[in-house]
């Protein structure tokens, strides 16, 4: 990989490898996969103007890649998925419920069920949901003090979201969630 070249995700499966990534730059977001332990890379998918900032694939063949663009506000997304292997990809754009300067966390269970968390201008933070894979979100969490640093769902009902009490810096204290 080149020098100016920021990696933001891998996934390995067993014949295959795929990786996100972004110029330092900020010009240009991609998506490689390798079939041959990384001798030879292919080019799936290439985004201008936008940085990849999470990848998340269920297997050899669907994946969902989520990415932002630095130069706006509030925060426009560009989401692209694909079932093909990379071959195509459906592409979703959207913006945030509400303004945001601060990304934090991404976590898709599905391709279309996903959470994000983020901090606003007042230094709030909050998790939005989707279930139509980017194109619309609903807000779970909102204006908590808590800088939420992790979202993992097992599926599309049962998670974590974690956090550190932002007033009590130093008792990390935690906090469980689950939309049912």
């Amino acid at each position: 990989f080149e020098s100016d070249t920021l990696l933001t995700g891998i996934e390995i499966f067993s014949s295959s490898i795929w990786v996100a990534g972004s110029e330092l730059t900020g010009t240009k977001g991609f998506v490689l996969k390798s079939t041959d332990i990384a001798k030879n890379w292919t080019e799936k998918l290439s985004i201008d103007s936008f940085l990849i900032v999470y990848n998340n694939f269920f297997d050899e063949n669907t994946g969902v890649v989520f990415s932002v663009s630095e130069t706006s506000s509030p925060l426009n997304l560009k989401i692209f998925s694909t079932t093909d292997d990379g071959e195509n990809w459906l592409s979703k754009s959207s913006v945030l419920n509400g303004n945001s300067e601060g990304l934090k966390n991404i976590h898709f269970s599905t391709i279309d069920t996903g959470w994000i968390s983020f901090r606003n201008f007042n230094g709030l933070y909050s998790i939005q949901r989707t279930i139509d894979g980017g194109s619309s979100w609903v807000v779970q969490i909102t204006d908590t003090l808590d800088e939420l640093s992790l979202i993992k769902f097992y599926d599309t009902n049962y998670g974590w979201a974690i956090g550190e009490m932002a007033n009590y810096p130093s008792n990390n204290n935690l906090f469980l969630y689950s939309t049912v």
